[in-house]
């Protein structure tokens, strides 16, 4: 997650799993964003697709 800047649509798209199915899995887990995370400094990673 840290690798795309918490953005799920493009960790989803990386793992190839669908965005719903993420968010799953984070609530499952109880994954959170950095303290000091901020939407305004994300920057975004790459989207790798097949």
């Amino acid at each position: 997650m840290n690798l795309h800047g918490w953005n799920i649509s493009r960790a989803a798209a990386q793992l190839q799993i669908s965005r719903i199915t993420l968010h799953s899995k984070i609530k499952k887990y109880g994954l959170q964003p950095p303290e000091n995370h901020s939407q305004e400094a994300a920057r975004p990673g790459p989207v790798f697709r097949k």
